[in-house]
């Protein structure tokens, strides 16, 4: 297999019309209502996101029957302006990526700007090709 020389960064922006703080408040505290837990989910069935909200506080899943599933920690807290975390959805810390987030206002809307980074650790693992 060829070593990757460039890291892949994944960067997603979305304006919402709503104000900074109430784009934060529902991407962090009602992320049921927005997360596509089919085919995105730990667990088969429903389930609930739980955030932590603090730093070193984690983001999880969990079940209806109690199970936990860990999605990541979170490495910066600064609400409403943003939040980073680990990311490893039912994976081993070893396969951590990190996502960082901002809500930025403008006028009466909040541009919301995603960085995803850190796709090698995924990859390079062995239960990524088996």
């Amino acid at each position: 297999m060829s070593r990757m020389t460039d890291e892949l960064v994944l960067r997603k922006s979305i304006v919402v019309a709503c104000p900074a703080e109430h784009a934060f408040r529902v991407f962090t505290e009602r992320m049921n209502d927005w997360w596509p837990f089919e085919g995105h989910s730990i667990f088969a069935g429903n389930a609930a996101v739980v955030w932590e909200r603090h730093v070193g506080g984690r983001v999880f899943e969990r079940s209806d029957d109690g199970e936990e599933g860990l999605w990541g920690t979170i490495t910066a807290w600064d609400p409403p302006r943003s939040f980073a975390m680990t990311w490893h959805p039912g994976r081993g810390e070893e396969t951590a990526q990190e996502l960082a987030v901002t809500f930025t206002a403008e006028a009466r809307s909040t541009r919301v700007d995603l960085v995803h980074t850190g796709w090698d650790r995924h990859w390079r693992t062995e239960a990524y090709f088996t």
